[in-house]
Parts: structure tokens; sequence; C-alpha cells
């Protein structure tokens, strides 16, 4: 089984641990870990290592001809007034917070909106509130990684790594739900190589000749 699939597999556990919650959300979401698992999600794009799943409403807003068509569809849905949240649920280092600075200054140049880099899954604690609850103006992207080395958790079922994963689902389902805009990246070869190829990708996408004013 990839992780691609472990993210359904484990969508479902995640919702068991304390997120982020708007102050109307049910404790519905408070399942059991063992309980009934979610699909797999469906890959929207998928070019090189890196795949792009949409949630919600965001899935028929997006291209699905490659990747560069699917990330100019996505930040086309920018709000004028709004923000780019980047959601890295991935391992912390100096050479991902080079890779995140430049994403940073990527899109604050290109888009021309503010981006907020809100590491995973402490946000949800925090600011993932704001982005559930708050003003829908937010684009969100979630930056998800297959783990190079992996620890089982004692007395459970599943790693760490499937956990993060099923954390990162969990809220990319429920801002979803929210009909906030939102794309999970996923690099399938790593962290380490994934943000190469993710550096070029995004070059791609955000040349100023893709864009139109919101």
């Amino acid at each position: 089984m990839g992780d691609c699939d472990r993210a359904g597999l484990f969508a479902a556990r995640a919702r068991s641990f304390p997120r982020s919650r708007h102050p109307g959300e049910q404790d519905k979401d408070h399942a059991n870990i063992g309980a009934s698992q979610s699909p797999a999600p469906a890959t929207r794009v998928r070019e090189g290592e890196i795949e792009l799943y949409a949630g919600g409403e965001t899935r028929q807003q997006t291209s699905a001809l490659n990747m560069t068509e699917a990330l100019r569809t996505f930040f086309g849905l920018r709000h004028p007034q709004g923000y780019i949240a980047l959601l890295p649920f991935l391992s912390s280092g100096e050479a991902p917070k080079i890779v995140f600075r430049w994403i940073r200054e990527r899109l604050e140049s290109t888009p021309g909106l503010p981006v907020l880099v809100t590491p995973g899954p402490s946000y949800l604690h925090t600011v993932g509130q704001v982005y559930q609850g708050g003003p829908a103006k937010g684009l969100f992207l979630l930056l998800t990684a297959s783990s190079a080395k992996d620890l089982s958790i004692p007395g459970a079922d599943y790693s760490f790594g499937q956990l993060q994963l099923a954390l990162a689902q969990g809220d990319f389902e429920s801002l979803g739900r929210r009909r906030r805009p939102i794309i999970r990246l996923h690099l399938s070869c790593g962290a380490e190589q994934g943000l190469i190829e993710l550096e070029t990708i995004l070059n791609n996408a955000l040349r100023k000749r893709h864009f139109a004013a919101p």
C-alpha cells in the first residue's frame, strides 16, 4: 500500500486526535481510532513524483490537464484582499526552511498576496481555528511527503508518519467541507527530492503571463 492510499486509510483515525475546531463543530468527529475508514482520495493530477489532490469545491475549480494548469487555476481562485496559507506537514530542517522561504517569496511576488507559512500539525491548535472559522479569504496549500524513515508508535497499529499524514488529511477534508479553496501536494519520493521538483513546478505555474487579476 502506498502513502497516498494510507492517507485515506488513516483519515478517519485523525479525527480522534485533538485538532482545531470551529465553535459550532460537533463532537461527532471524536471517533475511536479503530473506527470506520475513509476511502482513499483520488489524485487530481500527477507529475513526476508529485501528486495533487483538491478538496471540496476546489476539485471542480482546478484544471486536471497538467500540474501547471492545476496550480494556475487554483491560484486564480485567490481573493484580492486575501492570503495564501502554506501548510507543510514535513519534517523540520534547514533545507525545507530555505525552500519554504523561496516559495513564500515567489507566491508573494506573482499572485501578489501575503503568505503565511504555518507548519503542521502544530498550527491545528492555534491559527488553524482562524483558517476554518474566520473570513473565507484564504487559499490553502497543504504539503505532505512519504517518510524516508518511519517509526511505529508503541501499542498502536500505525506509525508516526501515518499519523502525521492522517492529521493532514483530516484538516484537508475539514477545510474542503467549509468550502475553503484547498489543495494537497504529496511528495511521493520524499521531502528532499520532492521539494526540488516542487520549485520547478511552481516556477512554471507562476509565470506572470499565466495570471490575470483576481
